[in-house]
C-alpha cells in the first residue's frame, strides 16, 4: 500500500472514530476501561464505575521495567476481575494501527476481543487531551486552565502536539490552544512541517520534554533519568542558557514520521541525543585528552546522516569538550536547562491567562513533574491556585480518557468535594500473600510490632520501609510503599542513598508532613497530597530537618490529611509526638526499579538493600533479618 492511501486510510479512521463517539450512550451501570496506547511508554490500564476509578494498574510495577513499553493488555487480561463487566473501552491515538505490529499484544487483544466485544475498536482521544480530563476531573476545580506539556504526542492518526492550552469549565473541557506540527503527504513522502500560529511561538521551545531529555542524555542518564538532572541543577549556575539556546533547535528538531515508527514502541532518539550521551559515558575510557578528537570524529559521522551545519557540529564540540574537563559543569548544564524550562513555562503561563484569565490552573503531562519549574509558578504568579494530578506523566492517559469520556461525552456531572482524588488505586494484598513471599526467606524473621514500636526504631535511626493498603499510583511513594526515616539526623541522606536507593549523592529526599503543620515550617504554604509540590524552610525549621532540606532551602514535601492516608495521617501524629517534629523522611519503597508492588517485591528489595526493618501494618507484621 502506498503512503498516501496509508495516510488517506488514517483520515478515515480518525473520521470513523469521531463519529462513534458522537453516537456512544451512557446506560446507569455502564464499566469504562481505559488502555494506554500500544505506541508509547509507562503503560498502563483503568477502570471506572459510575464516575470513580476502581483500579489503575501500571505495567512497570508488574515486570519491573521502568517506564514499560510491553503488553500491558495480557496485564488486563490475566489480573483485572472486571473484564466481563466492561461496557466502554477508550484509548488513546494511534490505538489500532500499532496494536497489529506486536504479536504478542495482537494476540493478547484478540482474547480480550474475543472475551467481551467492547475491546474490538475501542474510542480514541488526543494525548494531550487525556492528559488535560485527568488533571482537570481530579482536581476540585469548577473553572480551571489546564496545562498539558511534555515531549509529544498524537493529536490523531497524522498529528501531532507537544504541549497544549485547555480550559475546565463544570464537567467539560476545551481545547483553547495548541502548538503542533501536521504531516503532510508529499511526493509520497512524509514531511513534518511546523505550523506557525497567530501567537509569536517563536518565544517558546517547541518540545519542553525534548529541552530536556537531550541534555540529559549528554551527561550520562537515559530518558527515565531527567529527574536526576533536576536534582544537579540546585548545585550549578545557569551560566551555559545562551549556548543551550543556540543549539536549542536541534535538540527540539521535529520527531521522524510516524509511520517511520511503527515497529517501536518508542520514538526514536534521534542520533544527536544518543552521540551526546555517549561521548560523556566514554570520558573515562578514552581520557580527556582524547576525547576532543574523538568527538569531533562522531559528530562529523552525524553530519553525513544528519546534514547537520559545520557551526552546530562546533558548538557541540566545544559542549561536550568541557564535560570533558569541567568538574562544575554538568550541575552547571543541568541549572541552565532548568532555567530554560522554567522561562519557558513562565512564557506558557503568560499566554495561557492572555487567553483566558482565570484563578485555577492545572499542570499536567510528564514535564508537570518538574516540581522546581512548578514552585517558579507560585512564585511568580502567586494569586494563581495551582493542582497536580497524582499521575501526569503518561500512566495517566488511560484515567483521562476514562474520565473524559465518563464527564464531557456522557455529561456526567463534576462533584465539588472537599477532599483530595485519591492516589491510592493499585494493588492491595492479604496476609496469605505476605506469609507466602516470607515462607521463602528463610533468613528472615517476623514478630508482632504496633506504630508505636516501629517509631521507636526509627528513633533510633532505623530505616523502615512499610507496605500496607492499596499501592500508590504516579511516581511517588505516599505512606503505603514507603522507606522512612528520621529527618533530624542529617547523615541519613547520604546513608539512604548509599545503602539503599543506590543513586547519586545529590538526590534529595521529601519530607511528609500533616497538613495542619504545613503553616509552621513553609512558607506561601499550600496542600501537596501527591508529593508534587516544592516549597522554602521557613528560615528557623529546615536546620531542624537537614536529611529533607535541599542546598536551596527548599523541599518537595507531601501533606498527609486524614482523608488522604487515615493510617499514615495517625502513625505521623504519633511520631510528632514522640519527635518533636511533624515531619519524617519520605522515599518510595525501591531501589533502582518501579516501586515495589507485590509482597514479592517488598521482600527482594528488603533483601538487596540495608533497610533494617520491613512493615506490614495491615497486619502489625515486622520482618527483619536473624542475628
Amino acid at each position: 500500500m502506498k503512503l498516501k492511501e496509508i495516510f488517506q486510510k488514517q483520515i478515515q479512521r480518525f473520521e470513523h472514530n469521531q463519529n462513534k463517539i458522537l453516537s456512544t450512550t451512557f446506560n446507569k451501570g455502564d464499566v469504562i476501561c481505559g488502555l494506554s496506547s500500544n505506541l508509547g511508554h509507562d503503560k498502563a490500564y483503568c477502570i471506572l464505575k459510575d464516575g470513580e476509578i476502581l483500579e489503575h494498574i501500571e505495567l512497570e510495577r508488574h515486570d519491573r521495567i521502568k517506564g514499560s513499553n510491553r503488553n500491558h493488555l495480557r496485564l488486563l487480561y490475566e489480573n483485572c476481575k472486571y473484564i466481563d463487566e466492561i461496557t466502554h473501552v477508550v484509548s488513546i491515538f494511534p490505538y489500532e494501527l500499532s496494536v497489529v505490529q506486536n504479536e504478542e499484544e495482537k494476540e493478547s487483544y484478540e482474547k480480550l476481543c474475543k472475551r467481551n466485544s467492547n475491546f474490538i475498536a475501542p474510542l480514541q482521544f488526543s494525548h494531550q487531551l487525556s492528559h488535560a480530563a485527568h488533571a482537570y476531573y481530579s482536581s476540585n476545580f469548577n473553572e480551571s486552565l489546564i496545562v498539558s506539556f511534555d515531549g509529544s504526542g498524537e493529536k490523531s492518526y497524522h498529528e501531532v502536539e507537544y504541549f497544549g492550552i485547555f480550559a475546565g469549565e463544570a464537567n467539560k473541557i476545551e481545547s483553547i490552544y495548541s502548538h503542533q506540527p501536521d504531516l503532510f503527504i508529499l511526493d509520497e513522502n512524509i514531511s513534518v512541517i511546523a505550523q506557525l500560529l497567530d501567537y509569536d511561538t517563536n518565544t517558546l521551545i517547541r518540545s519542553f520534554g525534548r529541552m530536556y531529555e537531550i541534555p540529559s542524555g549528554a551527561l550520562g542518564f537515559n530518558y527515565f533519568q531527567v529527574g536526576s538532572v533536576m536534582g544537579m541543577a540546585a548545585y550549578g549556575s545557569p551560566k551555559y542558557v545562551d549556548h543551550l539556546m543556540e543549539i536549542e533547535e536541534l535538540m527540539t528538531r521535529p520527531i521522524t514520521p510516524r509511520l517511520e515508527l511503527l515497529d517501536n514502541p518508542f520514538f526514536k532518539k534521534i542520533s544527536l541525543y544518543g552521540a551526546m550521551r555517549d561521548l560523556v559515558l566514554k570520558e573515562e575510557f578514552y581520557g580527556t585528552n582524547q576525547l576532543s578528537s574523538f568527538i569531533e570524529s562522531t559528530l562529523l559521522e552525524i553530519n553525513e546522516k544528519d546534514k547537520l551545519s559545520r557551526k552546530k557540529i562546533t558548538q557541540l564540540s566545544n559542549l561536550a569538550t568541557v564535560a570533558a574537563s569541567s568538574g562544575d559543569f554538568p550541575y552547571d548544564v543541568a541549572s541552565s536547562v532548568q532555567k530554560i524550562f522554567e522561562d519557558n513555562l513562565v512564557r506558557l503561563v503568560q499566554l495561557a491567562l492572555e487567553i483566558k484569565p482565570l484563578k485555577n490552573i492545572c499542570f499536567t503531562g510528564g514535564c508537570a513533574l518538574n516540581c522546581l519549574a512548578i514552585h517558579r509558578i507560585r512564585e511568580d504568579f502567586p494569586d494563581l491556585n495551582i493542582y497536580i494530578p497524582p499521575v501526569p506523566y503518561d500512566a495517566g492517559l488511560c484515567l483521562g480518557a476514562a474520565q473524559y469520556l465518563w464527564h464531557h461525552i456522557f455529561g456526567q456531572e463534576k462533584s465539588a468535594k472537599n477532599y483530595n482524588f485519591s492516589a491510592y488505586m493499585g494493588g492491595q494484598y492479604n496476609l496469605k500473600e505476605i506469609e507466602q513471599s516470607f515462607s521463602e526467606h528463610n533468613h528472615l524473621v517476623k514478630k508482632r510490632a504496633k506504630n508505636e514500636d516501629v517509631i521507636d526504631l526509627l528513633l533510633k535511626q532505623k530505616i523502615i520501609a512499610v507496605f500496607g493498603g492499596k499501592s500508590e499510583s504516579g511516581r511517588r511513594a505516599l505512606g503505603n510503599r514507603s522507606i522512612l526515616a528520621d529527618p533530624r539526623n542529617g547523615e541519613m541522606k547520604d546513608r539512604l542513598n548509599y545503602q539503599v536507593k543506590h543513586r547519586h549523592w545529590f538526590r534529595p529526599f521529601a519530607p511528609s508532613i500533616l497538613e495542619e503543620e504545613v503553616s509552621s515550617w513553609f512558607e506561601n504554604p499550600c496542600v501537596s497530597p501527591y508529593m508534587s509540590t516544592v516549597l522554602k524552610f521557613r528560615p528557623d525549621k529546615g536546620s531542624k530537618v537537614p536529611a529533607v532540606n535541599h542546598p536551596d532551602g527548599t523541599a518537595r514535601l507531601q501533606t498527609v490529611s486524614e482523608n488522604d492516608n487515615k493510617w499514615y495521617y495517625h502513625f505521623l501524629k504519633i511520631w510528632f509526638e514522640k519527635s518533636g517534629v511533624p515531619i519524617i523522611l519520605n522515599t518510595s519503597f525501591n531501589d533502582s526499579e518501579p516501586i515495589c508492588e507485590t509482597p514479592r517485591d517488598a521482600f527482594l528489595c528488603f533483601n538487596k538493600t540495608k533497610i533494617d526493618y520491613l512493615y506490614f501494618y495491615e497486619f502489625n507484621l515486622l520482618i527483619c533479618r536473624k542475628q
